[in-house]
């Protein structure tokens, strides 16, 4: 007869305490630095192209990865055996950062970020066809009803599909590519490091991201330089933090403080571009993060779904 499990003791109960504390805070400073890159993003994208900002976004991004590859040991850190999964994954990331950062030059910042939560709904959906799960009833309604969210934040974009109303479908495009990589990451997360993952993405994003710069590339300012470069640091930066705080903590924990981005968003966007929040939006966003956490209890949630 197997024994029973030994008790747990303060020490190792207040130990585990920190852990979620520490993961906690983790997945807040992610949030900061996701939300410095899609200010940035938003800014930079009245003057540049978005390939050109996605060419930094990845190049960049290779900073605090690099660092934290060699402190693990730079050969055992990068080293796979999936490369073909790691370019499959990339070419997501690179279209989910195309559609997010060209949403963010039509319309307003916290209402792209609030369709950016559709990605775990896009992710139930996928895991049907292309993992064989099982997708229960209650997962289906969630997902219907944070759809109905997201028509309630864009509910203005729908009166025509001329100029911005264009965002609204490029918005959703960029957060289903975004639970696509999401589903490639699940299927390979059980041999590859996070590290691994997203050194290779922010690699292929950024090489094949060169290649339109001879027909896009406009040289920027000196201050400019410095805020594409934060943009790509900020982004490397959130995504080994977010993948850091799920590795400590359960994700149905830590994931629901991605949300604070909203709260983000909503001050960035109203500090610095003067995008004033409505009581729909509020309403819509409201709905579409309810539907998500309703589905964390069955439906864990893959490290690196946050887009790029």
């Amino acid at each position: 007869m197997p024994a029973p499990p030994a008790p747990e003791t303060d020490a190792s109960l207040a130990s585990s305490a920190r852990q979620r504390l520490v993961a906690t805070l983790v997945m807040c400073a992610s949030t900061i630095c996701f939300s410095l890159t899609d200010v940035l993003a938003k800014w930079l994208s009245a003057h540049y192209t978005v390939p050109q900002i996605v060419f930094c976004r990845g190049l960049f991004a290779l900073v605090p990865v690099m660092i934290l590859a060699a402190h693990h040991g730079l050969i055992p850190s990068l080293a796979t055996r999936r490369p073909y999964a790691h370019m499959l994954r990339a070419v997501f990331a690179m279209l989910s950062l195309i559609a997010v950062f060209y949403a963010y030059s039509l319309m307003p910042l916290a209402d792209a970020t609030a369709i950016s939560f559709t990605t775990p709904l896009f992710v139930a959906l996928m895991s049907a066809p292309f993992l064989a799960e099982r997708v229960a009833v209650r997962t289906w309604i969630a997902v219907a009803c944070g759809f109905i969210g997201v028509l309630i934040i864009v509910r203005p974009s729908w009166q025509s599909l001329g100029g911005s109303g264009w965002a609204t479908p490029i918005a959703l495009v960029g957060a289903a590519c975004s639970a696509a990589g999401a589903i490639v990451i699940r299927e390979m997360s059980g041999t590859e490091k996070s590290v691994t993952v997203v050194f290779y993405q922010s690699l292929v994003v950024a090489a094949c991201m060169a290649t339109t710069l001879p027909f896009l590339w406009i040289w920027p300012t000196s201050g400019d330089w410095m805020l594409l470069v934060a943009a790509g640091i900020s982004g490397g930066t959130g995504q080994l933090l977010m993948t850091e705080a799920i590795r400590r903590a359960p994700a149905a924990l830590v994931y629901p403080f991605d949300y604070l981005r909203v709260l983000w968003a909503t001050v960035f966007g109203y500090a610095i571009f003067s995008d004033v929040p409505d009581l729909l939006l509020v309403v819509g966003t409201t709905i579409v993060i309810a539907s998500v956490l309703s589905m964390f209890e069955r439906r864990p949630v893959p490290a690196g779904t946050r887009r790029g």
